[in-house]
């Protein structure tokens, strides 16, 4: 259920929890590693089928839910409204290579609930070099904050223990630009405020 305005989001940490539901492993991980990146997010179900997504969502409330259309058992058509049934104010973001070449697929997908949709990588080649899907997923869901403001916690994980570099240049611009003025209170740790402000560890006085 959307956190109403106003209201702490589900998570106890301030992040704001999503299911990812596709027949394919492949883009299940890869969804997730997208939203993951942003720091705010957190996929707490990943499951491949919509009725496996209406058995999580009667054990586990979810914020948004990104779904495909084309799946086995039951497809994301068919489990939408009954997503919605059990939480109206769920937000669903539909994700399927058939919102590229099916308007109406996708018109009907919003007729009945959906809140968006985006096409999603379709080969190896396009999910190994989606920077823009992973950008276009992780905006949709930052639209969906702004739209819907509520007291939130950040704390980028930006850096690794070994100093590398966890987020690209492109994840740190919306991160800064769009989730950071949206926070109550920023946490990061040393490295990630290090990287924030630019500032050398000797000058951590300063931080």
């Amino acid at each position: 259920m959307i956190a109403p305005k106003n209201a702490a989001p589900r998570d106890a940490e301030g992040r704001y929890r999503v299911m990812v539901v596709d027949d394919s492993a492949v883009i299940r991980g890869f969804f997730r590693r997208a939203l993951e990146s942003d720091p705010t997010i957190e996929v707490v179900a990943s499951v491949g089928n919509g009725q496996s997504a209406i058995d999580s969502l009667r054990r586990t409330g979810v914020d948004v839910a990104v779904l495909d259309i084309e799946m086995p058992v039951m497809d994301g058509m068919t489990a939408l409204p009954q997503l919605l049934a059990i939480d109206p104010s769920l937000k669903v973001i539909m994700a399927s290579t058939l919102t590229v070449a099916n308007a109406e697929i996708s018109l009907r997908a919003l007729a009945r609930g959906a809140h968006d949709y985006i096409p999603k990588p379709s080969t190896a080649a396009e999910i190994h070099s989606a920077d823009s899907f992973q950008r276009e997923l992780v905006e949709t869901v930052a639209d969906y904050l702004e739209r819907h403001p509520v007291p939130l916690v950040v704390d980028p994980v930006m850096v690794a223990s070994s100093g590398s570099r966890l987020l690209r240049e492109d994840a740190v611009a919306t991160l800064t630009g769009r989730i950071f003025p949206l926070a109550t209170v920023v946490t990061p740790n040393l490295p990630e405020a290090q990287a924030l402000t630019g500032l050398a560890t000797e000058d951590r006085a300063l931080l």
